[in-house]
């Protein structure tokens, strides 16, 4: 089977086939994967790590999760749901999924009508990925979100991040020149 375990890896020993944690226990291994995590960057966005709810590490999902609860409860007073990725990011993924599990929630709980939702992100196109786009991901991403009425902001760079706002400037036209 597979178990996850959160620690720091201290050494590897490919020889024999194991790896040391910080906490002193010797795990033996099969296949080694090493999942090295995020390195987060607010990439100077006034307001980023006050008022955002990030799923990129478990701490930072465990604290989402109970801001996400205190959000469903008035979501009206609250404001629109609005997700996405800072300029610079390397991974849109999972702002995707993300944005289609609250999406899901919000409708399992008869609140979705209440709540207006935005996709925002520094990819010349939704469906871009990082990678240029994966088959039909663009096609597929942009009927999702619709289907869904999730409004989407492509070539964003996110200024500011406050309690009831996000300041954005788009970079590029949907053909990729820059906006002058």
């Amino acid at each position: 089977g597979i178990e996850y375990k959160q620690d720091k890896m201290t050494h590897v020993n490919p020889d024999i086939q194991t790896i040391e944690l910080k906490s002193g226990e010797i795990l033996p291994y099969d296949y080694l994967v090493l999942a090295t995590g995020p390195k987060l960057s607010s990439a100077g966005v006034p307001g980023y790590r006050d008022h955002i709810l990030s799923v990129c590490t478990s701490k930072h999902a465990l604290e989402g999760a109970k801001k996400w609860e205190e959000y469903v409860k008035d979501p009206i007073s609250k404001g629109p749901v609005v997700v996405g990725a800072l300029q610079g990011a390397s991974c849109f993924g999972p702002a995707v999924e993300m944005a289609l599990m609250m999406e899901t929630d919000l409708r399992q709980r008869q609140i979705r009508h209440k709540v207006p939702m935005y996709y925002l992100t520094p990819e010349p196109y939704v469906g871009h990925l990082g990678l240029k786009g994966v088959g039909v991901s663009r096609d597929l991403l942009e009927s999702v979100l619709r289907e869904r009425s999730i409004e989407w902001r492509v070539n964003c760079e996110i200024l500011e991040v406050g309690e009831k706002e996000i300041r954005i400037r788009h970079r590029l036209k949907e053909d990729g020149d820059p906006i002058k």
